[in-house]
């Protein structure tokens, strides 16, 4: 007991000052040079390429960021009206982002997305975007984020090794885990 007591407290410790060290979430010039980093591996961009992205993706990330709303309090008109300015603005901003790239590189990005796209429905599992629940108290039919609780007939259910593995690969790619650390956490989370 006191062994699960002192590892508890390890993880918690880990994690506080792991979170001190990060500064809260990237900013947006962040998260552009981010993307554009990403874009350069793949798209093997010039650069002139690089900085006009660059700027791209930071005025998206600054629109996004000051054109934030929290979808629960929106009226259906008004999410509708959010949807389709958030349309508007990707296909301006995919018009930028073809007038940078060739047309080589840009099938290779629009591949990309794509890919990104269909991932996106993956992250908690293996169910799209109806399994997509908030995992908010006030929302018991939808179930925890992840879960897999969508309408989907040939889910499996999660079980406790698959929620314990699951949580310990995201805690090793946030912290860096060696082996001991993982098997450590794994058993805790188990």
């Amino acid at each position: 007991m006191k062994k699960l007591i002192v590892l508890s407290f390890l993880l918690m410790t880990t994690i506080f000052v792991n979170a001190q060290r990060r500064g809260g979430p990237p900013s947006p010039e962040m998260r552009a040079e981010k993307m554009v980093a990403e874009l350069t591996t793949e798209l093997n961009l010039s650069t002139a390429q690089q900085t006009q992205l660059k700027e791209i993706f930071a005025e998206q990330q600054q629109n996004r960021k000051a054109g934030g709303k929290n979808m629960r309090d929106l009226s259906q008109e008004e999410k509708e009206a959010f949807r389709a300015e958030r349309k508007a603005g990707k296909a301006e901003m995919d018009n930028k982002i073809a007038a940078i790239l060739t047309p080589a590189q840009l099938e290779t990005f629009q591949k990309l997305e794509t890919e990104k796209k269909a991932n996106r429905g993956q992250r908690g599992g293996a169910q799209g975007k109806e399994g997509r629940g908030k995992g908010k108290a006030k929302n018991k039919g939808k179930g925890k984020k992840g879960q897999g609780k969508g309408k989907g007939k040939n889910k499996e259910k999660a079980t406790p090794e698959m929620r314990a593995e699951k949580r310990t690969e995201k805690l090793t790619e946030t912290l860096g885990l060696d082996a001991n650390q993982q098997d450590a956490v794994y058993k805790l989370f188990l």
